[in-house]
């Protein structure tokens, strides 16, 4: 299958088509770098050109896939540990010493999710609040 490319100032696949009939202006025409044309469009960003053909950049690859699993992260924790957090003073007066620190505990390990990719386990005693 044919593509034509648009790239960017490093080379990069900025846009494709995939119709063998249409060209993008100011783009080139290359073979089809993988076995689907879903493979490609999943990582079209990731490719550069070289010589006349489309090559995968892993390492880019493999930092999309990272920054992509961090931002699941992101939403979860937005989700499952703010609307807890977020609870005002009234609801925080009501706690125990030992749940305060569970909570700070839970709350840190939610902060660090992102570098540690560890979904911290809430505390049971709030599972049930």
């Amino acid at each position: 299958m044919v593509l034509s490319v648009l790239l960017n100032t490093e080379q990069y696949v900025e846009n494709f088509l995939h119709d063998e009939k249409e060209i993008i202006p100011g783009g080139v025409v290359v073979e089809l770098p993988c076995d689907s044309i879903f493979e490609f469009v999943t990582k079209h960003k990731n490719y550069y050109y070289r010589d006349g053909q489309l090559i995968l950049d892993t390492e880019r690859q493999n930092q999309q896939n990272i920054q992509d699993h961090q931002t699941r992260l992101r939403g979860r924790r937005e989700k499952e540990c703010f609307r807890v957090i977020n609870r005002g003073q009234l609801w925080y007066a009501t706690l125990t010493v030992q749940q305060l620190g569970d909570l700070a505990d839970w709350y840190k390990a939610w902060l660090d999710v992102t570098d540690t990719f560890i979904v911290p386990e809430m505390p049971d005693w709030l599972k049930t609040m």
